[in-house]
């Protein structure tokens, strides 16, 4: 049986041999001739039948001392479990549902960054594809192994070298910084005044809160851990909808490099949100690209396991003297008007073949006074109903669900950042059904938004 092989020459030196046609059989040498002769191994152990392999570890792996050794356990905390090992490759399996996946790697003392590239595309791309045809959405795991004193990170299709000590709080900052173009940053950090750029202020923030928390009652193995203000909450917040948007494939260049201008940050920065949130649930995000006048929402949803198509809007309500809008910051009164006015603008862009679900941004300080309290929603519904009327099957309405979220953070500045608030108004008579229980795991991802995981790596 002949397979094709595909080779990549790492930059440090030696090339990378894989099969595309059997997913995650990997191999490297010094030479092309050695990486071809090596595949050809990985190859052999790879169609191996699944019971001959299956069981205990092979003991030579178990043992093993070579520096492979932190990518196998980095593995194994994901699944992969060495079965056996053959000449220099070792044979691992992951168990999800009723599928065993397989790969070979080489458990070699000099392994190159291209074959952990591929290694750890097989670990993450593959894995989470698997899951959710088994077991539905779940979002991807985050992957790393240290490499040479270096902790490598998967996003994407890209891979990161930082310190090994790096917190992943650490990384997604610097990722964000990184993106954002570090001559820019400086620039619009030195401005002062109301147009000062609202990623400045947050950026500029970031370090002064470190700082004040390296204090011995915030102290944990090897590091600090305090809570954040709310600059630093918006800035990570940010930067983890953007990670998990290409971590997934999710991410839209267009939406991100809005966030650079004054006048559009605010809609983009919550476009941002609401596309991570679906995302994290394993949503395929389809943009649309411009050139028509046909009405359009900001993306198409489409859920991972049931195929499930809803059109997304999101809208922002501003408020005077905050995300860049002139005037005196004052305590806001929300009312339902404005939120029903936003609702109309939005549902204006959903097409109408499509099950639609709009979220509206409040943007008003955590405060019990303005809370969203069971009484405000009555009204709400009350004001719905008397604009909409009585939605029946004969004349249903033209929206699924509306969203309404309070992400406060930027109102809190150095104080402790307060938590997200949210609630949602549920169509009796949709113009197109989309499933409840959809709508119930939607709200869940809304209510954990802004929790970043803080484990160290």
């Amino acid at each position: 049986m002949a397979f094709r092989v595909a080779v990549q020459r790492s930059e440090y030196g030696g090339v990378t041999a894989v099969v595309p046609g059997l997913p995650g059989c990997i191999s490297q040498g010094r030479t092309l001739e050695e990486a071809l002769a090596n595949i050809a191994e990985a190859v052999t152990l790879y169609l191996e039948p699944i019971d001959q392999v299956d069981g205990t570890p092979h003991a030579g792996v178990a043992g093993s001392t070579a520096p492979i050794e932190d990518l196998l356990r980095s593995l194994e905390r994901d699944g992969w479990v060495p079965v056996r090992q053959r000449g220099i490759h070792v044979r691992l399996h992951n168990r999800i549902g009723n599928t065993v996946l397989v790969m070979t790697v080489p458990a070699v003392e000099g392994i190159l960054d291209s074959t952990v590239f591929h290694i750890m595309s097989r670990a993450t791309v593959d894995v989470d594809r698997t899951r959710r045809s088994a077991w539905g959405p779940q979002g991807r795991d985050k992957l790393h192994t240290l490499w040479k004193g270096h902790r490598m990170r998967a996003v994407g299709n890209h891979l990161y070298f930082r310190p090994e000590q790096e917190t992943f709080h650490e990384f997604l900052i610097w990722m964000l910084w990184r993106m954002l173009n570090p001559k820019w940053l400086r620039e619009v950090m030195e401005q002062q005044g109301p147009r000062q750029h609202q990623l400045a202020r947050w950026f500029l923030a970031y370090q002064p809160w470190q700082r004040s928390g390296q204090r011995p009652e915030n102290e944990v193995e090897g590091g600090w851990r305090m809570p954040p203000s709310g600059d630093v909450q918006s800035l990570i917040a940010l930067a983890y909808d953007i990670y998990h948007l290409l971590h997934s494939g999710n991410f839209w260049g267009k939406v991100f490099r809005r966030l650079r201008d004054f006048e559009q940050f605010q809609g983009a920065r919550y476009e941002i949100a609401i596309a991570a949130i679906f995302s994290r649930l394993g949503y395929k995000l389809a943009y649309h690209k411009g050139g028509t006048d046909e009405r359009h929402p900001e993306f198409i949803a489409a859920h991972p396991k049931t195929n499930n198509e809803i059109a997304v809007e999101a809208k922002s309500r501003h408020r005077p003297g905050v995300l860049h809008v002139p005037g005196e910051r004052r305590l806001p009164q929300l009312t339902v008007h404005e939120v029903i006015s936003l609702f109309e603008e939005a549902i204006g862009q959903c097409p109408e073949h499509l099950p639609a679900v709009v979220f509206v941004d409040l943007n008003i300080p955590a405060t019990p006074a303005t809370g969203l309290a069971p009484q405000w929603f009555d009204e709400l519904g009350r004001a719905m109903l008397e604009r909409f009327g009585d939605p029946t099957p004969q004349k249903p309405d033209p929206f699924n669900v509306l969203f309404m979220t309070n992400f406060p953070y930027h109102w809190a500045e150095t104080h402790m950042a307060p938590p997200t608030q949210r609630g949602y108004v549920v169509s009796l008579h949709p113009r197109r059904q989309f499933p409840t229980h959809l709508i119930r795991e939607i709200d869940e991802a809304v209510a954990n938004y802004g929790f970043v995981p803080d484990e160290r790596f």
